[in-house]
């Protein structure tokens, strides 16, 4: 999966790499859904998505990230592309700038959900045409700062592009064996969720009811996601509705509710309000 702010490269990475053409502008949201392409090097191929930009925010409703964060779970590697072109001054890159934008878009990634921002995420330095090719400086710079470099490419004029289908090809077939792995180990079967086993999933949750008959969700990351949703905005409330249908909780709680207007928790957050169950 390709992630970045907007107008960073990630269409013309996925046309420049494969048979895709997806609509490609300089201005920010041209890519309204995602785009899948698929790339060949060395007799085998994958899939690439190019997934609409993120802003900060995102997790939140703002931009188009929140109806496009749940297509990158999909995805095994992040690439992870930062544009020369917004830290570039002169002839010089700024590579605080390009600092400040990962981090942004790490935060939007950890905020919708810790197992997405745990995928292993690989660095990609676009436009480096902007630079005649030469990124050694930058590449230090940006090791300086925590933030290693995988690969420096150009999508607009191919630059570094085949060195990189090639250097990812190995771990997406890494990656590959492990889904086998998971899939086999699991008999092909539902998974029986475990809430004392699986506390880092959003479905991992129990409903239980204290001395006051009020109805309590538990369940770690049901709770942190709740703790960090801004019920004030309209975007953040519909991704948090979203969610909660998605794991199956709203019915849950409907059918604990019985009719009866009872208090709903999430942890310590009083919900019921925000739901609009019966």
């Amino acid at each position: 999966g390709i992630i970045g702010y907007p107008s960073v490269g990630k269409s013309s990475l996925i046309a420049r790499v494969s048979s895709a053409r997806p609509k490609i502008a300089d201005y920010p949201f041209t890519t309204l859904i995602p785009n899948l392409g698929v790339a060949t090097i060395h007799q085998r191929s994958f899939t690439l998505c190019d997934v609409p930009g993120l802003i900060e925010g995102a997790s939140e409703g703002k931009g188009l990230g929140d109806q496009f964060l749940r297509h990158i779970e999909r995805c095994g590697i992040l690439l992870h592309l930062l544009d020369i072109s917004r830290a570039l001054q002169g002839t010089e890159v700024d590579t605080a700038v390009l600092e400040t934008d990962y981090r942004a878009i790490r935060a939007e990634l950890n905020a919708y959900s810790p197992a997405l921002a745990a995928k292993r995420e690989l660095i990609l330095l676009n436009k480096v045409d902007l630079i005649g090719n030469d990124t050694a400086s930058v590449e230090q710079a940006l090791q300086a700062r925590s933030l290693p470099v995988f690969a420096s490419i150009s999508a607009a004029t191919g630059f570094g592009t085949e060195a990189l289908l090639s250097a990812l090809l190995p771990l997406i077939l890494q990656e590959r064996i492990k889904r086998q792995e998971e899939r086999e180990s699991s008999g092909g079967e539902l998974p029986v969720l475990k809430p004392q086993e699986q506390t880092r999933s959003m479905g991992a949750y129990r409903i239980e009811r204290d001395e006051k008959k009020r109805i309590i969700v538990r369940g770690a990351r049901i709770e942190q996601f709740t703790h960090m949703t801004n019920f004030e905005s309209e975007g953040a409330l519909r991704r948090f509705r979203d969610v909660l249908e998605r794991i199956g909780l709203l019915k849950a709680l409907e059918r604990e509710r019985k009719g009866f207007a009872a208090p709903v928790l999430i942890g310590n957050i009083r919900v019921d309000s925000y739901l609009a169950i019966e």
